[in-house]
């Protein structure tokens, strides 16, 4: 694991060009595993309920969900992050809202996603 870290540490600014890429594309990441492995947007087929799924999501992954509400948290020391926090949420949120139209939900579908995830997020955080 050590070798991991110090490879890491030397090979990011060849890659990245900057600690904040590398940063930006670890959530991006982060964002898309997270979202995948926690089937948003296949509840509807899969019969799942989104509670279920994220739970599921965090009691599988925890490191993962972990490290987003690091970024999610050091964003708001560190500005330049922002951006990357935002793009997590609106990922989520998506996921979230194609799932909601999958099991029929009409209207301003968008809101209704963006309530839903923030309800959820808060209860993942306790």
């Amino acid at each position: 694991m050590r070798w991991l870290l110090k490879t890491m540490r030397l090979c990011w600014p060849h890659h990245f060009g900057s600690r904040d890429a590398l940063i930006a594309a670890a959530m991006e990441w982060a964002s898309e595993r997270s979202i995948g492995a926690s089937q948003l947007r296949e509840a509807a087929a899969l019969g799942h309920s989104f509670t279920d799924s994220l739970l599921d999501l965090v009691l599988d992954d925890p490191e993962l969900q972990v490290f987003q509400y690091e970024m999610i948290l050091e964003s708001r020391r560190r500005p330049e992050l922002a951006d990357g926090v935002r793009a997590l949420y609106e990922n989520y949120v998506s996921a979230l809202e194609d799932g909601l139209k999958a099991f029929g939900l009409e209207g301003n579908v968008r809101v209704v996603a963006r309530t839903l995830f923030a309800a959820l997020d808060g209860l993942v955080l306790q």
